[in-house]
């Protein structure tokens, strides 16, 4: 068992879940933003396309 939990104590699965609880709504909204920026840049990329035509 690690001891890397609060106080020393044994590391245990409700710290991982909170830990998991607490990262997953950065990585989504990280996720959320490298679409959001790739979309808008295929929209760019197809408005000059389109544009040029």
């Amino acid at each position: 068992m690690k001891k890397d939990g609060i106080q020393g104590r044994p590391y245990k699965w409700s710290d991982r879940l909170l830990g998991l609880v607490v990262a997953l709504p950065v990585l989504l909204w990280r996720l959320a933003q490298a679409l959001f920026g790739i979309g808008i840049g295929i929209l760019v990329v197809l408005l000059l396309v389109h544009g040029t035509r």
